[in-house]
């Protein structure tokens, strides 16, 4: 039977009630302000041309999942504290950049700071998405502004915040794109069983999904979300779940 500690451990206190229902001030957090978004280089036209309203930018609280099926030795390097990541932004889904200024352990959980100036702490790996450190050679998706759509692009160098791609190497098409998440994603070869974010209809909010098989492009997967949707998308908008430090050693 267990004694009153016991109970205080499994029965949660108001104080812990308190941290997973989220008050007035944390969903002002969550739900992104004009700020954050144009921090991000996201702007209210963008968002209406992408359907994105109040009402699809709900989140609820945040949730468990499962640990099974990860390629961990392909996945995203560890995160170091000063490393400039982007993140799912309390866990609603949407990606924003911050640079990593603290750690937390047992269990290990991250400090982020918002190029907006917000800070969320307790931030598991898994949800903290690839660092955009790019080098010449690499494959990329890159934005095609005028037709709103990734291209498969080569890394031809970088400057100033900015990086050159190609359609191939030795190509005479170059093209500078602006080192963040909305305008260029790195390339990666996915199996069936992987477990991913997903940019669930391409209108930027990322959902948790797996791989259930390939093509019918050559850089084509489908995924299947975990509420059971399915859909057929490129690397552009895929990306591997990072190992949690909190469920895995």
């Amino acid at each position: 039977v267990s004694t009153q500690s016991t109970w205080e451990a499994v029965v949660s206190t108001q104080s812990t009630w308190e941290a997973v229902v989220s008050t007035q001030s944390t969903w002002e957090a969550v739900v992104s302000t004009q700020s954050t978004w144009e921090s991000s280089g996201i702007n209210a036209e963008y968002m209406e041309s992408s359907g994105i309203n109040a009402e699809y930018m709900g989140v609820g609280l945040l949730e468990e999942f499962d640990v099974s099926g990860w390629s961990v030795e392909r996945s995203p390097d560890m995160v170091e504290l000063g490393d400039r990541v982007w993140v799912n932004y309390y866990d609603s889904g949407f990606i924003f950049s911050g640079v990593v200024e603290a750690a937390s352990y047992d269990p290990l959980s991250y400090t982020v700071r918002y190029d907006s100036g917000d800070i969320e702490r307790d931030v598991t790996s898994d949800k903290i998405f690839e660092e955009l450190q790019f080098q010449e050679g690499d494959w990329v998706w890159a934005l095609e502004e005028a037709a709103g759509e990734y291209e498969k692009r080569y890394v031809g160098g970088s400057a100033g915040g900015a990086y050159t791609t190609l359609e191939a190497a030795g190509a005479e098409d170059a093209r500078e794109v602006e080192a963040s998440f909305y305008h260029i994603r790195g390339h990666r070869e996915f199996a069936v069983g992987d477990r991913v974010w997903a940019e669930k209809e391409r209108k930027l909010k990322w959902e948790r999904a797996s791989v259930i098989s390939t093509g019918p492009g050559a850089d084509d997967y489908e995924v299947e979300y975990d509420h059971g949707f399915r859909e057929v998308l490129s690397p552009a908008y895929l990306h591997f779940i990072r190992r949690s430090e909190r469920s895995c050693t």
